[in-house]
Parts: structure tokens; sequence; C-alpha cells
């Protein structure tokens, strides 16, 4: 039995967060229907009163823990990273 606050925080699931990244020039200027689909769900999540799930991150710090993964991708780049595992896949 879980016998203070302290303990109950332990149990909170951690947030899982999924990302599709690329060259920042080609996802955010040449491929227009991308930063339409951002804009058009950002005021979908407005008008629901939703939190919003999704961010648009220039040069991620996170890349830097994916030698592999930074290595393959063209700079200056930018990732859109979700909590929505189904809409960002």
């Amino acid at each position: 039995m879980l016998s203070s606050p302290l303990s109950l925080l332990l149990l909170v699931q951690a947030t899982k967060y999924s990302f599709v990244i690329a060259n920042a020039k080609f996802m955010l200027e040449d491929e227009e229907h991308i930063v339409e689909v951002l804009r058009e769900r950002k005021r979908v999540f407005q008008e629901q009163e939703k939190e919003r799930d999704f961010w648009v991150v220039p040069e991620p710090a996170f890349l830097d823990a994916m030698p592999d993964v930074a290595k393959r991708v063209a700079r200056p780049c930018a990732a859109i990273v979700s909590t929505n595992d189904n809409w960002i896949t």
C-alpha cells in the first residue's frame, strides 16, 4: 500500500512522444500541405478547447541522443513532435 503523496507521483506514466524529422526547408517550405495540416489541426483544437498535442521543434536537441538519425538529416532540420502516436505516424 502506498503511504505518501510522493509514492503516488511515482505511479504517473511517462509521456510518450513520437516525431517526424526532416530538413527544415523541405518540411516547412517545400511541403506546403504539412504547414496547412498543422494550421488546420491547431484551429480545430482551439475550437474544441482541446490541449494541443503537437509542436514544431526547430533543430531539436533530442537529436543529439540519436547520432545515427542525426547524421542522416540535412541541417537545418525541424521536427514535428506529438503525444498522439496515431496521428504522427
